[in-house]
């Protein structure tokens, strides 16, 4: 019995004695996890670029495993920040491919670049009219690799022999011929190309994958650069050249000589800053003068250029469009993507020195979420309307084209994109388009209210020597720059020009929206005119001061339509059209216009009390003026001043005030609508005059 007792306590010596480093290292290990515990973790920054500018909210991001982010944001470059305790993660973000962080035991920080899950390739910008379109699917990772890809035509006209491949991965096409969107023959020299007219296509590649959101890819393909149709171009801006034959005679050094002609039609591509000297096939010569908007001085309103100018520019919707724009988008991607092709400087596209050009350069992400404060300096300078978006980079043209600038092709590169913007389209259709349609409407006096640069001088607002005039100048009838000042004198967003006191019509007093005073400039009667070259602003209100020969006391009547809110384009200018936006520029009255206030008058029957009035007029108005020894044509199909019929009752005073009454009746083709109570009342009392002599 001793021994086995001696024995069991000798075994149970031993067991304690293996048992004792095993403690010892369990004791160590719950010491050191327990240290770990009571320790401070690493503190990472996680930044996180992005390649495109997709938006996606900070919610939608999967960190996995979860719980190891302290903090995350979205600054305003449109990074993505995460504060991480150093664990390794993966990171899930829309329209992306996964992104992979590894352990980071001690603090610092980490930069990544987010992948798309694909991109679009090929040929996108300028390709041509008529051209091959040949565009492909870049994977970013597997995941968008063996998938499902469906290509839709989202924006332009339906291009041409359309052909994706079988599995999505490419796609070719056919942009559409120059003749659908212009007319033939182009205009000579350099050719305007509008949104409208440049061959715009909004192509999309969408993603489908099973059990998990599509991913939509757009590209947007161009046939044309835009272009104001000034000889002041950028580089890398390929423009369309009209006339024939165009050879290069002149160029900058190590500078691109080719004219490319393509289905009869030239362009040419200059690579190089400096003064291309071109010329067509009659020997007609064409200067261009090329550079980049972020090399060109903005200093235009040096105390000795342009300081009038630059100070009435400066703080304009027009200059500040990029930040207005912003500030009130209706939602973030439409800050980052619709902004940037019309507020800001520069072409989508070319190396021009534009703002995207200058972005990329930079390697500035555009934001979704776009703030104008938060620009870099050099973006903020080609973010807006500045002078190079109209009258071109490469320094102002030379003497003989100076003058296009006022035709509407300048304001035609933005306010020419159907449907929203119609501006252009339908100031086409109007009168106004074609008021020098004839040679005596270019001439004085008829090019005060026919032409554009002759109402810009007849109000002073452009002064220089008829040296620098030139044929262009004559043939622009009342264009955009007419009504709108740009850099002048003018009233709200519109930036309707406000006319010199000395210049404005007598009528325009009675009305007090600045645009009803500038209609009024042209129509209704000059101060002192023998007889009225126009009409229709003056009965309108109702209002008319008779010449100093005849008087000069001022006739009164009634004014139904005096106080529609807008004046005149309350009516002439109202759209009723949910997709346009602003002012219908055909000037038309639509019928429902009208609706709202005389619902129990026709159409028809307003249209033929009208024209009675008019009838009535123009017939005393013949008796009147064979009375006077004079004779109107027989058919008067245009207003009574575009008759070379000289109208006069010299020594005829009663004859001579009844002839004007008549006359102010019967140059509005509108008269019994505009005002017929007072229309009225002006060919009675024009037809007691005439009795009583």
């Amino acid at each position: 019995m001793s021994e086995r007792g001696e024995g069991s306590r000798s075994a149970r010596s031993r067991s304690l004695w293996v048992l004792v480093p095993v403690l010892l290292c369990t004791a160590c290990v719950l010491l050191a996890s327990a240290c770990a515990r009571s320790s401070p973790r690493a503190r990472v920054q996680v930044t996180v670029h992005f390649a495109t500018t997709t938006p996606f909210e900070l919610e939608t991001v999967v960190v996995a495993p979860s719980g190891h982010v302290r903090s995350a944001r979205l600054d305003a470059a449109g990074s993505l920040t995460l504060e991480t305790d150093g664990s390794a993660l993966t990171l899930r973000i829309p329209e992306h491919c996964p992104l992979t962080l590894a352990a980071k035991s001690t603090s610092g920080a980490v930069e990544l670049t987010a992948r798309p899950l694909f991109e679009l390739i090929g040929n996108t910008s300028q390709v041509g009219y008529d051209a091959p379109i040949e565009l492909s699917v870049r994977a970013g990772c597997s995941e968008a690799e063996h998938t499902t890809l469906v290509w839709r035509q989202l924006e332009g006209r339906p291009l041409a022999a359309w052909r994706p491949a079988a599995d999505g991965a490419r796609l070719t096409a056919r942009t559409l011929p120059l003749a659908v969107f212009f007319e033939q023959p182009l205009p000579s020299g350099v050719v305007a190309v509008s949104p409208r007219t440049q061959g715009k296509y909004v192509l999309g590649a969408t993603l489908q994958r099973t059990g998990q959101a599509d991913v939509t890819r757009t590209v947007t393909v161009t046939s044309s650069a835009r272009a104001t149709g000034l000889s002041s171009v950028a580089v890398s801006q390929r423009v369309m050249l009209g006339g024939g034959g165009f050879r290069v005679l002149r160029s900058p050094p190590h500078a691109s000589r080719e004219v490319e002609t393509r289905a009869g039609v030239d362009s040419f591509l200059p690579d190089v800053p400096g003064t291309y000297v071109l010329r067509d096939g009659q020997g007609r010569a064409l200067e261009l003068r090329v550079l980049t908007h972020d090399s060109t001085p903005m200093d235009c309103g040096r105390a000795e250029c342009h300081a009038s100018i630059a100070q009435a520019a400066r703080h304009t919707p027009m200059s500040h469009a990029l930040e207005l724009a912003t500030a009130h988008a209706s939602s973030a991607e439409k800050a980052a993507g619709c902004v940037l092709d019309c507020h800001v400087v520069g072409e989508r596209g070319l190396n021009d020195g534009g703002f995207l050009d200058v972005a990329q350069a930079l390697a500035f992400r555009v934001p979704p979420a776009l703030s104008y404060s938060a620009l870099p300096h050099a973006l903020q300078r080609l973010g807006g309307v500045r002078c190079t978006s109209c009258h071109g980079p490469g320094a102002i043209s030379a003497p003989e084209g100076r003058a296009r600038i006022l035709r509407a092709d300048v304001c035609a590169t933005c306010h020419d994109a159907p449907p929203r913007y119609t501006h252009v389209t339908d100031w086409a259709r109007s009168s106004m388009a074609h008021a020098d349609a004839t040679p005596r409407a270019r001439e004085k006096p008829c090019a005060r209210c026919h032409t554009t640069g002759g109402f810009l001088d007849a109000i002073g607002a452009r002064v220089r020597s008829d040296l620098s005039r030139d044929d262009a100048d004559v043939d622009v009838g009342i264009a955009c720059a007419a009504c709108h000042a740009a850099h002048g004198p003018n009233e709200g967003h519109g930036l309707i020009r406000t006319l010199p006191t000395a210049v404005a019509a007598p009528a325009d007093s009675a009305a007090e929206n600045p645009a009803s005073a500038l209609c009024a400039s042209c129509h209704a009667p000059a101060q002192d005119e023998p007889l009225p070259a126009a009409s229709s602003a003056a009965l309108w209100l109702g209002r008319v001061r008779l010449p100093t020969s005849l008087g000069g006391d001022e006739l009164r009547g009634a004014a139904p339509h005096a106080s529609i809110v807008g004046g005149c384009v309350g009516c002439h200018g109202h759209a009723t059209s949910s997709t346009r936006r602003g002012t219908d520029h055909s000037f038309a009255v639509e019928p429902q216009t009208c609706d709202a206030c005389h619902a129990g008058d026709s159409a028809q029957r307003r249209a033929a009390d009208g024209h009675k009035v008019v009838v009535e007029a123009r017939s005393l108005l013949r008796v009147l003026a064979r009375r006077c020894g004079s004779e109107l044509p027989e058919s008067l199909d245009a207003p009574v001043h575009a008759h070379p019929s000289e109208l006069t009752c010299a020594g005829e005073p009663a004859l001579a005030r009844a002839l004007y009454l008549a006359l102010l009746v019967a140059e509005d083709g509108a008269a019994g609508v505009h005002n017929g109570p007072f229309a009225r009342a002006l060919l009675s009392e024009a037809t007691r005059l005439s009795l009583v002599h």
